[in-house]
């Protein structure tokens, strides 16, 4: 009886051993089936995905030379893809030389099907032509349909958003430095509130960044990217060594020229369509030289921008929802002078090795007033010193 049961296992167990190699080598073929099938999707898959962008774009226009779909993971690889602006197509405001798609894995414990996007090397770079027609659009920039552009690539909807070493650059002009962000990193997960959907702000982010060659910006908080009618978030943020040489190329358009010193500050930034809350733990400004300069040519666009600050300083101080608060701010071994070139004859006032500090500083009459103390070499010799309630 035992012999016979053994001698039938025999015979299982030798078609078990054929049938498995079989099966697996089928598996095998069927993989590498579909791997050689992707690449002939290519030609297919291209056209479409950058007609559906350019679909949701507005006055801009997407170029994309080469797109490719694996099917094995599902992943969407975009290559060298430019974003021209119609009005001004050179330079492209947007090139990615990678973007990449693939399916979220981590939300699949929740049971969604969802995607995460991988940006490496995404440079943006704006001249002065091209910031002076967006600025003349009436369109807002976030309703150009950038969104819904990196949206419709994929057909799962974004829940995990990677920026790998980007860069922003902005030309004011030839003859002057351009304004620079380099080494952007930044990392957000939960864009689509999978987790944690009661939390005003469900998803969490993470960002940093090189100011202006050396200066740093990290970023770390929450947010929320499907509020409307634009994304709200909660940060902590932290800059320092930011050099002030860099922000001449845009202040001498308010006829300030900045040069020297260094920039650094903290603080907590709440900006929602709902509220606005911005609490500067502190401010420094340390050996800059700033020279405001009142010139003939420029007296009543410089009247105009005054009253225009005026009544955006009134409208903000008189809004409930928005809170400013600036805790403390200083300035320290600097020069400020005003050059008024309008009088006959010019004159020229500075104050040397001046000393600033501002505590207290709030858009609310109700929090309190702020104190300032000023100190420094009125014209570089006579002593200067005034403590005030503002």
């Amino acid at each position: 009886m035992v012999e016979s049961e053994a001698i039938a296992r025999k015979p299982r167990r030798s078609m078990a051993r054929r049938i498995v190699p079989w099966f697996l080598g089928g598996i095998a073929c069927v993989l590498i089936g579909i791997f050689i099938v992707s690449f002939f999707l290519d030609g297919i898959i291209r056209p479409r995905i950058e007609a559906k962008m350019n679909a949701s774009l507005k006055d801009y226009h997407a170029i994309l030379p080469h797109a490719h779909l694996q099917l094995l993971g599902f992943t969407l690889t975009l290559r060298d893809l430019t974003v021209v602006q119609l009005a001004q197509p050179r330079p492209p405001v947007a090139a990615f030389p990678i973007m990449r798609f693939q399916i979220h894995w981590k939300a699949l414990l929740f049971g969604r099907v969802v995607a995460s996007v991988l940006l490496w090397h995404p440079r943006f770079h704006i001249n002065q032509a091209q910031f002076a027609t967006e600025r003349k659009d009436p369109t807002p920039l976030r309703q150009k349909g950038w969104q819904d552009a990196l949206q419709n690539a994929y057909p799962f909807k974004i829940n995990r958003l990677v920026i790998d070493d980007g860069e922003v650059v902005y030309v004011e002009a030839r003859e002057r430095n351009p304004l620079h962000l380099a080494r952007l990193n930044f990392v957000s997960d939960n864009i689509r509130s999978i987790q944690e959907p009661n939390h005003p702000y469900p998803s969490w982010f993470r960002a940093s960044m090189v100011i202006f060659d050396r200066g740093k910006m990290s970023l770390e908080g929450r947010a929320n990217f499907l509020m409307k009618p634009f994304p709200g978030m909660e940060t902590q943020y932290t800059v320092t060594d930011v050099p002030m040489d860099a922000v001449t190329t845009a202040s001498h358009h308010v006829n300030i020229a900045i040069s020297g010193g260094t920039f650094a500050s903290d603080g907590l930034i709440e900006y929602s369509p709902k509220v606005t809350n911005i609490d500067v733990h502190n401010v420094t400004f340390d050996a800059i030289n700033v020279v405001y300069t009142h010139r003939l040519e420029t007296q009543n666009a410089e009247a105009k921008r005054i009253g225009a600050a005026g009544k955006v300083v009134q409208k903000e101080t008189n809004r409930r929802a928005v809170n400013i608060k600036v805790d403390a701010l200083d300035i320290k071994h600097s020069r400020v002078a005003f050059d008024d070139q309008i009088s006959k004859p010019p004159f020229n006032l500075f104050i040397a090795d001046a000393g600033l500090k501002l505590r207290h500083l709030v858009n609310h009459g109700a929090q309190g007033p702020a104190r300032l103390t000023l100190n420094g070499k009125f014209m570089g010799s006579g002593a200067t010193i005034e403590n005030c309630i503002i």
